[in-house]
């Protein structure tokens, strides 16, 4: 005869088993998402190096090699599948500005250097979606040209855009088309706290800090310079 129990017991196996599959489906995910990004992370850092730029990862410091840090994951570890798999991107320099609108796949990205001559607003647009980013600095990849200093092309486009990223505390850009109405508009972020400005457009004077002295949160430095030489520089602030 079948005990009266068994019914039960099939009933808590199948349960149990339900409960496993799920759990190992659910790891299955997780683990493919985690290698998805990490792949991602990683083809993304060697195009940034394939054309001159570099990154750090969270655990890295620039500049002051007094303050580099150790990776908390063994260094078997790491030789064995790289940094991608345990750590994320949270500085870059990079050259080429195709791969600016691929940069919010660094989810902890706070620190970017963008250097290029060929910048343009339309460029910089997908920079709005770094909401992380603290600190933005926009070059040319040369300084000298035949008749001046060499800038890039953004302007107020890319200004307006800064202006919206909610955790950026330094802005440092050349642009040759920034304007002194792009400054007012710059002036309204309410988290930058430094910025060094280098523009060619005439609009840019003596007093194209004033937006800045009013709301009184951000220090820093006004240039516009000429083609033919020459600047006018307006310091300012803390």
């Amino acid at each position: 005869s079948i005990h009266p129990k068994q019914p039960h017991r099939d009933f808590r196996l199948r349960f149990t088993l339900r409960r496993l599959l799920a759990l190992v489906t659910l790891l299955c995910i997780v683990l493919s998402v985690w290698t998805h990004r990490a792949r991602q992370q990683r083809r993304l850092i060697e195009r940034i190096r394939s054309g001159g730029g570099d990154v750090h990862y969270d655990f890295q410091r620039w500049g002051d090699p007094s303050k580099q840090t150790q990776s908390r994951i063994p260094r078997w570890i790491l030789d064995r599948f790289g940094e991608d798999y345990f750590h994320e991107v949270t500085e870059a320099t990079v050259h080429d500005p195709a791969l600016i609108p691929a940069l919010n796949r660094f989810r902890r990205l706070e620190c970017l250097t963008i250097s290029s001559r060929s910048l343009s607003d339309a460029s910089t647009a997908p920079l709005a979606r770094l909401r992380r980013l603290k600190a933005l600095c926009v070059y040319p990849d040369d300084w000298g040209g035949a008749v001046g200093p060499v800038v890039t092309d953004v302007g107020d486009g890319t200004l307006a855009i800064i202006a919206e990223l909610p955790a950026l505390e330094l802005a440092n850009v050349m642009g040759s088309r920034i304007t002194s109405q792009g400054l007012e508009s710059l002036a309204r972020s309410k988290s930058l706290r430094r910025l060094d400005i280098v523009s060619y457009d005439s609009s840019v004077d003596e007093k194209s800090a004033e937006p800045f002295l009013r709301v009184g949160r951000a220090g820093g430095h006004i240039q516009r310079w000429s083609s033919k030489g020459g600047e006018v520089r307006t310091d300012f602030g803390p």
